[in-house]
């Protein structure tokens, strides 16, 4: 049985992590189903597949039904107000009657808090498929020297600029980022203690001092 959720409480530096961690599932992934009947169809199965135990560890997300979101865009909103301020990442809204998709589209949007930063280049990393031979991502380097990765939205005239062969950068042309510049970087998750981004969002970059 496949579902859609999020994991809460995860702390990758404590022992015995798992025991603790609660899955917290908002979507079964029925494809020709509408999401009202999805959620019916995953309360069912919730209740008769999973014993007493199980249920502190897997709980199904409560949604309400907003009738109208631009009138009432302020209460939801204060929502999100409300979970960022218990340490939550945002909320979610899905639209009612839609079909179940595997991504971020229109009618499912994270609602969620970003955060903006800098890490420096340290590395230039060869893309596949359609970026074969071109840039696929930054390395980068943190003030407390952390390491993370960073390949989401760079424009392509910018990967295009980049040249490699075997694996190793040839040439760069002009107006890019070059190693040891700084990358300037959002993200909507912050892990290792809140000090590297996940999924780092290229934003723009500057030269080095």
């Amino acid at each position: 049985i496949c579902l859609d959720g999020v994991l809460k409480n995860f702390n990758e530096t404590k022992p015995n992590q798992w025991k603790e961690i609660i899955f917290i599932v908002f979507d079964m992934p029925v494809h020709n189903a509408i999401f009202e009947n999805r959620l019916g169809k995953l309360r069912k199965l919730y209740e008769g597949l999973f014993n007493v135990n199980q249920k502190k560890n897997i709980r199904i997300h409560e949604f309400e039904l907003i009738d109208n979101i631009q009138k009432e865009f302020k209460y939801v909103n204060d929502r999100y107000v409300e979970e960022i301020g218990k340490g939550g990442p945002g909320i979610m809204l899905i639209k009612a009657n839609s079909k179940y998709e595997g991504e971020t589209v229109n009618h499912l949007l994270e609602y969620k808090k970003e955060y903006i930063g800098k890490a420096k280049i340290i590395g230039l990393v060869e893309g596949v498929k359609q970026y074969y031979q071109y840039l696929g991502k930054f390395k980068c380097q943190t003030d407390q020297g952390k390491i993370f990765y960073c390949s989401k939205d760079i424009p392509d005239d910018i990967r295009k600029k980049y040249h490699f062969k075997f694996k190793q950068c040839m040439f760069i042309e002009k107006g890019v980022p070059q190693i040891n510049d700084i990358l300037h970087y959002r993200s909507t998750i912050m892990i290792k203690n809140g000090t590297v981004p996940r999924d780092a969002i290229y934003k723009d970059f500057s030269k080095s001092d």
